[in-house]
């Protein structure tokens, strides 16, 4: 009796032992996705670590376009600075260097007011910027027309070559203040907008002193002014 017991116990267990072990095989694979890690669905984890990258690189971009915007603003401060200090250094008129220093400090405000204002704010940071440049390159044609003798002045007349540079970059400034002018309805902020508003008043009143001075070195009789002139245009 004990005998048919034990071989009974025996042919059961080998019946069930095929089952159990057909169980653990289909249910292995889906509890791995890297050794020693039980998760039953690999490709949710996948998919949600490529989201969380795709956001990580997202902000890494932003962050750099950021950084590179504040670089190129520190640059072109630093740049103005240098030019202001050795402009000092040369000798250059009061009035031209207290100019520069109004140009520097409208620029600055405004390449601040487009690192607060996304979508436009890049053109509003590359007109500033434009603006920056034309103001200088202004001053300088100025500055070479004033170093024109009165002698050299009542033979061949002024420096027409300078004179007409620096009125034709106050021409592009002036275009640049209207597109200026059109971006500041664009933007969400009041406060900025009245910001703007300021500082291109302030790009203005520096570009019709320019205009002035331009004109004014100009006036004068001279012998062979005319010729001169003819050929400058």
């Amino acid at each position: 009796m004990k005998k048919l017991i034990v071989m009974m116990a025996v042919i059961a267990s080998l019946a069930i032992a095929p089952q159990v072990l057909a169980a653990n095989t289909n249910a292995g694979p889906q509890g791995i996705h890297e050794p020693g890690t039980g998760i039953a669905n690999p490709e949710v984890k996948e998919e949600g670590q490529g989201t969380g990258q795709g956001l990580t690189n997202q902000a890494e971009s932003q962050t750099q376009g950021q950084t590179q915007n504040q670089g190129e603003d520190s640059q072109l401060q630093n740049q103005v600075q240098s030019q202001t200090q050795t402009e000092t250094q040369k000798g250059v008129s009061g009035n031209g260097i207290q100019r520069r220093s109004q140009v520097a400090n409208a620029v600055q405000e405004i390449l601040q007011i487009a690192n607060r204002n996304g979508g436009i704010g890049q053109q509003v940071r590359e007109i500033a910027q434009a603006q920056n440049q034309e103001f200088e390159g202004a001053e300088a044609s100025l500055t070479r027309a004033q170093e024109r003798s009165g002698f050299a002045k009542f033979f061949i007349g002024p420096n027409y070559g300078k004179i007409n540079d620096g009125q034709q970059r106050m021409e592009r400034v002036q275009e640049k203040i209207q597109e200026l002018n059109q971006l500041k309805a664009q933007l969400s902020n009041s406060g900025d907008q009245q910001l703007l508003e300021q500082h291109i008043q302030n790009l203005e009143q520096v570009k019709t002193e320019l205009q002035n001075q331009l004109q004014e070195e100009q006036k004068g009789f001279s012998l062979l002014g005319w010729l001169f002139r003819a050929f400058a245009k």
